[in-house]
């Protein structure tokens, strides 16, 4: 793993122009992973490969119901960092969508540096209040800057929910 030897530049959440949302959702086995495939490394997609987020939205109200006194950035960063580490290195949750298995023989993988994302994560969200619809974007956002993409260029958030259920809450954060 690399080790960044750089400071890094975080510009702040109300500094990046927010893309529109677009989400896949299916009720099981219809192709939507192959079908993400084909546009990843899209220049003008942000995403994050797979489904890896598939259950942030129910991790986020356990958290922030087992917060007393409320949820606090670094308490979500962590707990993201830990219950979402196939973001970071899709090896940490093996068979949660075959990205541990990746190339002609099945030995590599997708890694961002955890530093960079932590430090990108929690510059983008200084100064914004504790709300889930901003952690998910800044999710997007420092996992696009750790992989050096030009947020400037992004068109769309394009965002494999996978399960059906997990639309509603969703809906509610972007109803648009």
């Amino acid at each position: 793993m690399s080790t960044s030897t750089q400071p890094i530049l975080t510009p702040k959440f109300s500094e990046i122009a927010e893309p529109p949302l677009v989400a896949l959702v299916h009720t099981g086995r219809g192709g939507t992973k192959i079908f993400q495939s084909f546009l990843d490394g899209h220049e003008n997609i942000l995403m994050i490969p797979g489904y890896s987020l598939m259950y942030l939205y129910p991790h986020w109200d356990t958290w922030s119901q087992e917060s007393p006194g409320g949820l606090s950035w670094e308490q979500a960063i962590n707990l993201f960092c830990e219950k979402h580490g196939s973001v970071i290195d899709s090896r940490r949750v093996l068979g949660l969508s075959g990205l541990e298995r990746l190339g002609t023989d099945g030995d590599e993988h997708i890694e961002i540096n955890e530093q960079d994302f932590r430090t990108y994560i929690a510059g983008i969200l200084r100064d914004e209040p504790v709300r889930r619809r901003i952690f998910l974007l800044a999710v997007h956002y420092a996992y696009a800057l750790c992989k050096g993409w030009d947020l400037s260029a992004m068109r769309v958030l394009f965002y494999h929910v996978h399960a059906p259920y997990l639309l509603e809450p969703l809906s509610e954060d972007f109803p648009e």
